[in-house]
């Protein structure tokens, strides 16, 4: 009688380094022979003849919850870990609050643990209320809407909820399209059906691990001399729109799967600088506001992009693709005119 981990062991023998998954999991296409033999195995050990091997039974399929079992935790511990980091409120929201004294005291703190002495006291803010009329009535205070208007300007507001949006909208069409038109260009498309459960995962972790340097990247160039946050994020729209448009000429799973790291690479790279660019150019009071706008934005035509790709399936010549090139090319353009954050106090 054949052993169940033999059966497995022709499909996973240089696949045996991942877990989880590509281990534990039903086969489909290439893979489905060791599902096959795995569960015939089963069915002979159970003295159950009735069991067909094209079926797929719990004992063969606990891949995908080993993985929800590893993340929830892990999830678990670095919230635990939340309570061992204790986190106080900034000195601008205290002010806001009119908590004079904890932002006092919070500068104090601040200044002891670094060695550092402050000038700062309580009745510091008391001199300025008594200059500045800091209880101005309801009715002169600005709405939410127009302080965002103020931080981000009228131009600026506008196309920063655009730039959420193409974020939102572009990257789930041209992953999905993209396949879809390189199909009709003989590059046959990767999926469970058509290659080893192995092969796609393995593609999986590259596009991953090439997601990581984005948001480092990012981080160094909008510092740099010169750059700062909208040139750099022009750059990175711009790149993204090329990118984008030469993944077309891709001629073998290979080529598509270079295409897929970079544009993986500038996916993060583009949310890295947008979610900078937004925490900055609001102010503290309505930063929290501004940001729940701008999120809408990027979940709604998630959302949009979602339902076009689960109900336009069958669309392959290629618009699409073109689209998402095309409006992150414009993108690049469009960042130029939001107001620079570097160097600058929220308004």
């Amino acid at each position: 009688m054949v052993s169940l981990p033999t059966a497995k062991h022709h499909t996973t023998q240089s696949n045996n380094h991942r877990a989880f998954i590509a281990e534990y999991t039903c086969g489909t296409g290439p893979d489905e022979i060791s599902t096959g033999a795995a569960l015939s195995h089963q069915s002979r050990a159970d003295h159950s003849s009735s069991s067909s091997s094209s079926q797929c039974h719990y004992v063969s399929n606990k891949g995908w919850r080993y993985v929800w079992w590893t993340f929830g935790c892990m999830t678990l511990f670095l919230y635990l870990c939340r309570f061992a980091f204790p986190l106080r409120e900034t000195p601008k929201y205290l002010l806001y609050k009119r908590r004079d004294a904890e932002a006092t005291q919070l500068v104090k703190d601040i200044a002891a643990y670094s060695n550092r002495k402050t000038w700062l006291e309580e009745s510091s803010f008391a001199r300025i209320d008594s200059t500045v009329d800091a209880s101005a009535p309801e009715s002169r205070r600005q709405s939410r809407t127009k302080s965002l208007l103020s931080s981000a300007g009228a131009i600026g507001l506008p196309v920063l909820c655009l730039l959420w949006a193409v974020a939102g909208l572009t990257f789930t069409l041209h992953k999905t399209y993209i396949s879809k038109y390189l199909a009709t260009k003989n590059v046959e498309a990767v999926s469970a059906t058509s290659v080893t459960t192995g092969y796609l995962y393995s593609r999986y972790l590259y596009v991953a691990l090439c997601a990581i340097p984005g948001p480092i990247v990012v981080g160094l160039l909008i510092e740099a001399k010169g750059l700062g946050r909208k040139r750099t994020g022009s750059i990175v729209a711009v790149l993204t729109g090329l990118f984008m448009f030469l993944a077309t000429v891709s001629r073998s799973r290979n080529a598509l799967l270079a295409f897929e790291c970079i544009l993986s690479f500038l996916q993060t790279a583009t949310m890295a600088v947008l979610v900078t660019y937004s925490v900055e150019v609001f102010a503290a009071p309505f930063r929290g506001f501004g940001l729940g706008v701008v999120g809408f934005f990027w979940g709604l035509f998630g959302l949009i992009a979602s339902i076009i790709t689960t109900f336009e399936s069958t669309v392959t010549d290629g618009a699409a693709v073109w689209f998402c090139g095309a409006i992150w090319v414009i993108m690049g353009g469009a960042w130029m005119v939001v107001p620079e954050t570097k160097g600058r106090a929220a308004a």
